[in-house]
């Protein structure tokens, strides 16, 4: 729902019908289902089920997979910053 502030400023205000996903063991709120697995499994690993446990494992693979991308690039950008300042150090520094 839309809703205008005094000084002019648009927000939305969420309805009671949009989905979050409360843990039924301790009430803390997660905005998503993976979010929710992710506290089940690491908050209470006694009380998890199987398929909860099996989903863990395959959205932590997920969650892995997107960890090792982003590292690939952060090393990509250290090695292009490195290589840069050598660049400018050997041809316009020692020119």
């Amino acid at each position: 729902m839309e809703q205008t502030s005094l000084i002019g400023i648009e927000f939305s205000v969420p309805t009671s019908n949009d989905t979050v996903e409360q843990c039924h063991l301790c009430e803390f709120i997660c905005p998503t289902r993976e979010h929710l697995v992710f506290h089940l499994v690491e908050s209470h690993p006694d009380q998890c089920s199987t398929e909860i446990s099996e989903e863990y494992a395959k959205l932590s693979l997920k969650e892995s997979d997107k960890l090792f991308i982003y590292h690939l690039k952060i090393c990509s950008l250290i090695m292009l910053t490195l290589m840069g300042l050598a660049y400018i150090y050997a041809f316009a520094l020692a020119g």
